[in-house]
């Protein structure tokens, strides 16, 4: 891996600036904006968030818009996909045809129903039905939907916190995630896998496999 130099971090900004977003351009499909590779099969890859943000901060003067080096620091929405930002529209046009734009700020929403909408949609989506068939919209698309009426009617103050008592110690997960590391490294010597719908043509072979008990690491 080479080390991002202010000259190629300027090439990059220029990608994007032709339009191209930043995870596409880092996306193993797409083109290396740089050498023109895929690229997997180049070394110009991003630096560490550190990295990236210090670089963000390099001197752009000399690119001909004085206002380069105030706007790169500035809260961007270049990063997010227009896309998606289209397709939560829709999700959000449904709702104000049904119940009128903005309602959630205007009336008080109580956060434990739009969670429940929301682990309703993630649990179908999760489970295999990719489109919700009430709105024909993604169950993805409908779960952000949720979260974006929260969000929003908290900043509002129009939202009424439902959710039960909180826990005494506010890191109880950190407890949690100590016991997955532990159960993990007590079965490295195992070979992991998993069921999916991708690898579903393997799964006879899969099982066969098993039919002995877990498959140790030869390595």
């Amino acid at each position: 891996m080479i080390t991002v130099t202010e000259d190629i971090f300027k090439r990059y900004l220029a990608c994007l600036d032709r339009g191209s977003s930043e995870l596409d351009l880092y996306d193993g499909a797409h083109r290396c904006p740089i050498c023109s590779q895929n690229i997997d099969n180049c070394d110009h890859m991003l630096p560490d968030l550190e990295q990236f943000f210090a670089l963000r901060k390099v001197d752009t003067s000399n690119t001909g818009n004085p206002k380069d080096s105030v706007g790169a620091n500035k809260s961007p929405l270049s990063p997010v996909s227009r896309r998606v930002i289209h397709e939560l529209g829709l999700a959000m046009l449904e709702g104000e045809c049904q119940y009128w734009r903005h309602n959630y700020r205007a009336s008080k929403v109580r956060a434990m129903v739009y969670i429940d909408a929301l682990e309703r949609h993630i649990s179908a989506w999760v489970e295999g039905q990719d489109i919700d068939p009430k709105s024909g919209l993604s169950h993805l698309v409908k779960a952000m939907a949720c979260l974006m009426i929260i969000r929003d009617a908290q900043l509002f103050e129009s939202l009424t916190d439902d959710r039960p008592p909180a826990q005494a110690d506010p890191n109880w997960m950190d407890g949690y995630n100590d016991r997955a590391l532990a159960i993990v490294r007590s079965t490295e010597h195992l070979v992991r896998g998993a069921y999916t719908e991708s690898n579903r043509g393997e799964w006879p072979g899969m099982s066969a496999a098993l039919n002995d008990g877990p498959i140790r690491r030869t390595v």
